[in-house]
């Protein structure tokens, strides 16, 4: 998945606790917002080492 498509649903959590009616739901929706840019943030290291090993490796075939 995209980064930029983690970081979207990030913002349609944080959108969808702005409109909550209760402080649960909006608690709620912040959580897994914290969760989809935790993902982002993993998946952007993730795919750093994936480059650095690639580079690796074409340096060293």
């Amino acid at each position: 998945m995209p980064l930029d498509t983690y970081q979207q649903r990030a913002g349609e959590c944080l959108r969808l606790a702005e409109s909550s009616m209760t402080l649960e739901e909006r608690a709620t929706w912040r959580q897994l917002a914290v969760c989809w840019l935790r993902l982002s943030e993993r998946a952007e290291e993730f795919r750093s080492r994936a480059r650095q090993v690639e580079q690796f490796r074409a340096a060293y075939p």
